[in-house]
């Protein structure tokens, strides 16, 4: 087998329509030609032809975890998103086809559950919830001025600064 780091799947070399399981070096015009790490080309190609994470790691002969460890790079995470529409809809496409065949309707279901996963945009469960009524709840304002104290205990402090007045006055007096 020739060096699977710079290997692709000629239907991902080309397009992203399925072509066959033959090997070919990657072409300059490739999806994703503007990544200049080969790895993460290869990688970003077979994703979006298989959209597995595993089978695109085994495929670009990396580690599965690298993809985790290239995310950091904006570039890179921008290109995978794409990768990710891509097998989005080649996922949509095998649907529509499945749909038109009558012969092979193959795990509908499944299909059903991939979509919703790729595509959840597109295809995720809606649910509407309609409220009427009204809604009255009381507000209290706080005068900002004012500290946060009981009536009971702001009349203690008052009476308290009246008698130390009082206290002061008979000193001053005496």
């Amino acid at each position: 087998m020739t060096n699977a780091i710079s290997l692709v799947k000629y239907e991902a070399a080309q397009s992203v329509e399925p072509l066959g399981e033959e090997w070919v070096q990657p072409k300059e015009n490739q999806l994703f030609s503007y990544i200049p790490h080969p790895k993460k080309r290869a990688f970003l190609v077979a994703f979006s032809t298989t959209g597995m994470l595993t089978r695109a790691a085994q495929i670009a002969g990396v580690d599965r975890s690298s993809h985790y460890h290239w995310l950091k790079d904006p570039e890179y995470r921008k290109a995978f998103e794409y990768a990710q529409e891509i097998a989005g809809d080649n996922l949509e496409s095998l649907a529509f086809e499945r749909a038109q065949d009558k012969r092979d309707p193959g795990s509908t279901t499944l299909l059903i559950f991939l979509l919703k996963a790729v595509k959840p945009e597109k295809y995720r469960e809606r649910v509407s919830t309609e409220i009427s009524g009204s809604l009255q709840r009381e507000l209290k304002v706080q005068d900002p001025g004012r500290d946060v104290l009981s009536d009971e205990r702001l009349k203690n402090l008052l009476e308290l600064a009246q008698r130390i007045e009082q206290i002061k006055k008979h000193e001053r007096l005496s």
